[in-house]
């Protein structure tokens, strides 16, 4: 019974190593190009996303698009991203692309600063980053921010923390 004990306690032990633990999120911040956009909202898609070359040549085919200059991404080693958002017409966004290569995924995040102006405004653009593998999904989470809301609120000052960087220029962090 002695000599079993040590087999059972190792059985046990190798069987609780092999269980599958899940993986935590890695998301790591990536370099990305911004290109505002200075064309009518028509020119852009209607809500955020990944858009292809094709998706764009069917955007810049509207006749009031061809007097703007067409976002330019080398689709074989890049990808295009639309982002939009509103608010009042101080508003200011801070924008950082994310990517979480074991579990597949992109996201986009766009913190949407509010100025305090009572009339409305909305802004536009591209992002161009690096090519999205196959199989990889891209999300979008925008989170809307009134000044004064940048008090004490802990998801406001771990945002306001983070954005400290030069992250619409698509600057790398420091």
């Amino acid at each position: 019974m002695r000599s079993l004990l040590p087999v059972l306690f190792a059985a046990v032990l190798s069987f609780a190593a092999s269980a599958q633990v899940p993986e935590a999120e890695h998301w790591q911040s990536i370099q990305f190009r911004g290109l505002p956009s200075q064309e009518p909202f028509f020119c852009t898609p209607s809500d955020n996303s990944l858009v292809s070359a094709d998706e764009l040549d069917k955007l810049w085919s509207h006749e009031r698009c061809a007097e703007f200059e067409k976002p330019n991404a080398d689709f074989s080693k890049e990808s295009l991203l639309a982002y939009r958002a509103g608010g009042d017409c101080h508003m200011r966004l801070m924008i950082d692309v994310l990517v979480d290569r074991p579990a597949r995924k992109y996201l986009v995040e766009i913190v949407n600063i509010w100025g305090g102006c009572r009339a409305g405004g909305r802004r536009a653009g591209w992002l161009v980053i690096e090519r999205v593998p196959e199989g990889y999904s891209v999300d979008f989470r925008e989170i809307q921010i009134g000044d004064r809301d940048f008090s004490n609120d802990p998801e406001v000052l771990k945002i306001k923390s983070w954005k400290i960087r030069e992250k619409l220029s698509g600057a790398p962090q420091r």
